[in-house]
This record gives structure tokens, sequence and C-alpha cells, in this order.
């Protein structure tokens, strides 16, 4: 049966967090042992809200996990081209320190053992990078989402979480195979469960620079498509008009309708704001490559790349390198000369 549950939520807060996942029919597969992979957002390289999975959710859940005695890693692919370094948002959102008091596993999934993979039929998808350990040393798959808009898929949600796990440095390459690698993707991960901290959530612009606004709410559900299809009512979205999760329904990965879902009560309820998604002109032009290999090909990875992206920023600085670049006036208000990337405290 496709489980969901969602109840209010202000602070992290142990019982209602093994409440939800007793209710999705999950709790009693933490058992002594049991090897769990726990996959969060991290778009960027320090918690935002709306944008990246609290820290203390992080914490609470492994604390929860650690109760049980399973055996734990949190695992990351890190941003294509990395534009950000990985270890840098590891070390931001708490999870050296949950190594160090936990024993944890914190793991950078390009930097473990990788295999290539068949997850579809397309030339793209029948070579796709993956962490070796991920599909052998996994019993149970945790994702942890932020309930988002996204520029080029519509939303951002459990299934779209997945994406994350690809173990390659121009991840965007594999766009035009989207839908299918991300279903190729769920076939193959251990059983998964999708819990989501929606004291924020992002709205008229994602995955990184939209408006982010109160939600007040925690969801789970007992697979990503059942989580996705749910969200999508909560956010007054229908998911047939988002190709991935239409794609997943069409092959009996999601529910084909929210009848189809037991649940404590209607999402729709818990609807914080509208979710307009407002598309810039850099997005509608990465939207063209989203769907295209050779538009993708020119503007990322061919010999004019670099000159494209400087017009671009020209025209409108890259917002990440702003942000980035306030972030290190904070952090050295003496005038540092520490570049983002000095910031990664690994153990």
């Amino acid at each position: 049966m496709r489980k969901f549950h969602i109840e209010p939520w202000s602070t992290v807060d142990k019982e209602v967090l093994s409440r939800a996942l007793i209710a999705v029919g999950r709790l009693n597969d933490l058992t002594p042992g049991v090897r769990v992979f726990i996959k969060p957002n991290f778009t960027f390289p320090f918690f935002k809200e709306g944008v990246t999975t609290p820290p203390d959710l992080i914490r609470g859940m492994v604390e929860l996990l650690a109760a049980r005695g399973a055996d734990i890693t949190i695992g990351e692919a890190g941003a294509s081209l990395d534009v950000f370094n990985l270890h840098d948002s590891f070390a931001d959102h708490g999870l050296y320190d949950l190594q160090n008091e936990y024993g944890i596993r914190v793991v950078h999934l390009r930097e473990e053992e990788i295999v290539q993979v068949s997850l579809g039929t397309s030339r793209l998808a029948r070579r796709v990078p993956l962490p070796r350990r991920l599909l052998e040393n996994t019993d149970l798959f945790i994702t942890l989402p932020v309930a988002k808009v996204h520029a080029m898929t519509g939303v951002s949600l459990a299934i779209k979480n997945q994406w994350g796990c690809i173990a390659a440095e121009k991840r965007f390459l594999f766009h035009p195979a989207f839908a299918e690698i991300l279903f190729g993707l769920h076939k193959l991960l251990p059983p998964q469960i999708a819990v989501c901290d929606g004291r924020y959530v992002l709205t008229d612009n994602g995955p990184m620079f939209g408006t982010a606004r109160p939600g007040q709410f925690l969801a789970a559900a007992n697979d990503v498509g059942t989580f996705d299809v749910a969200m999508c009512r909560l956010m007054g979205v229908n998911p047939t008009k988002i190709g991935h999760i239409n794609y997943m329904i069409k092959r009996g990965a999601a529910p084909a309708g929210w009848d189809e879902i037991e649940s404590n009560c209607d999402p729709a309820v818990f609807r914080p704001c509208e979710f307009p998604l407002k598309r810039t002109l850099q997005n509608y032009i990465a939207l063209a490559g989203f769907h295209s290999s050779l538009i993708t090909w020119f503007g990322y990875d061919s010999f004019a790349s670099d000159f494209l992206h400087r017009i671009l920023y020209f025209i409108k600085p890259n917002p990440l390198e702003k942000e980035m670049g306030e972030r290190m006036r904070r952090s050295c208000p003496g005038g540092g000369t520490e570049k983002p990337n000095d910031l990664a405290r690994k153990p």
C-alpha cells in the first residue's frame, strides 16, 4: 500500500519523526545492523532555507537511526562542474560533526568506487556512473528532499533528489534522458523512504534562488513516487504535467491519483502558499539544453562554452558567486582572503 503522512512541524522532534516512519510502515525496517544510506539535498555550499536539507533534521534522523543500531552512510555526488566544494557543504550542514560523534560515514559519491550501469535503452541511459557502495552496500535508502519549484523540471521533490546519486562531474550531460534515468535508478535502488522537513519551502524559482517561505510541516512516504504525487497535491501542481513524475506514473512507479494513497489527511490542507514558477532568461536558455544533447554540449562542454558563459554572466552576474562572496565577507569580517573551498572541515 502506498502510504503518506504529514503533520505540523516547527522544530525537530524525534518522537514526531518516529511517528511519521511508523505511519508509513518503515520504522520496523530500522533493525540493528541495517545499512542505511541517507541522501540529503545539498544544492548549495552552505545551509539555505528552502534550498538545502536542514542540518538539524539530518542530526535528528542520524540520532534516531543510531539509537536503533543502524549502519549509517550519508552521501551526495556534488554539483555539476564542481561550482562549489561539496566538502564545504558537508561541513556547514554538520556532517563531519555527526561523523565524529556517531561514527557514521560521510561520502562524496564521486570519490567512491564507480561502476557504469545501464538505466535505460537510450544512448545516454546505457552507461550511467553510480557508486558501487550505493548499489551493493545499502539495505535502505532514505531521501531527504526539500519542497521546491525547479526551473528545469517544474518541481524538485523525492524523485528528483535521486539525481544527485549520479557520480559524474558533468551530470548535466545526462539531462536529455532525465526521466528515463531516474526511473531506472528508482528500480535499481533498495527500498526507499522519503522524509521532508517543510519548515521552509521554495517558490518562484529553483532549485537555488527562489523565495523561501514558511511551510511548517513534516511529510513522509514509503516510496518516492507516492511522496511526489502527494506533495504535488500540497503544492497545487498537477503531477501529470511534471515530465519525470508522469514518466513514473505511466510505468507504475508512482500512483496515478491521490485516491491510490493512504494518508492521515489531505496534504492540500498544509499548503502554505502558492508555488508559481518564474523562469529567468538564463533559465530559458538552460531549459533548451535540458532537452537537447547538442545544445547541452555546445553550451556547457564545447570549445565555445566558456565564452558563452562569460557573455551570459556579463549580462547578469552569477548569483551563486554573489551569495558565496557575501557569505565569505560575513565569515571573514576582517577582510580575510580565504576562498569558499577553504572552508571545508574534513576530519
